[in-house]
């Protein structure tokens, strides 16, 4: 509170209580707030807030028998590749896009489920990118889009990192939404 970035104030800002009506937004719904700024690049703001109701387009795939949803927000395509075009590079591995590498990722590297295995010549992958990085990840079967109900999920499994909230699909079965 107080820090402006303005000389003088005027009908919306330099009082230097805007980010602190925003944070304590942010905490009343639980959730939090981050800077990061690189001198002579600017700053970025994360806020981070809780999944509770809320309806999200997803992409619903299967990896062996459990079926799982992404936003579809994160998904910049479906594809898939030859598995010789998979090479390993810094102990990793990637496969060679026209826009550079791509992290492959592995739900049995994860989370320990049921490995993707390659049914025909060819893997399914799902291509994934956020503002901090890229990844494909190996999948059986892409079931398709479908709104979704998210929601939170018990205290017991609630910090587990990459699962955001569950969604119970119109069959009864529980889908987590990475």
């Amino acid at each position: 509170p107080g820090f402006s970035t303005r000389d003088k104030a005027n009908k919306f800002s330099g009082r230097g209580v805007g980010m602190n009506a925003v944070k304590e937004a942010v905490d009343s719904l639980g959730g939090s707030m981050s800077l990061k700024n690189k001198v002579g690049e600017g700053t970025t703001i994360f806020l981070h807030l809780p999944i509770n109701l809320l309806i999200i387009k997803a992409l619903l795939f299967q990896v062996g028998g459990e079926v799982h949803a992404l936003p579809v927000e994160y998904i910049k395509e479906t594809t898939r590749i030859d598995p010789s075009s998979i090479q390993t590079a810094g102990g990793s591995e990637v496969f060679i896009t026209q826009e550079g590498p791509v992290a492959v990722i592995r739900p049995i590297n994860i989370f320990g489920i049921g490995s993707a295995e390659v049914k025909g010549r060819y893997i399914k992958m799902i291509v994934l990118e956020t503002e901090m990085s890229r990844g494909g990840m190996v999948v059986d079967r892409i079931l398709g889009q479908q709104d979704v109900v998210i929601k939170g999920l018990p205290e017991i499994i609630r910090g587990m990192e990459g699962i955001s909230g569950a969604t119970v699909l119109g069959s009864g079965e529980i889908a987590f939404i990475w």
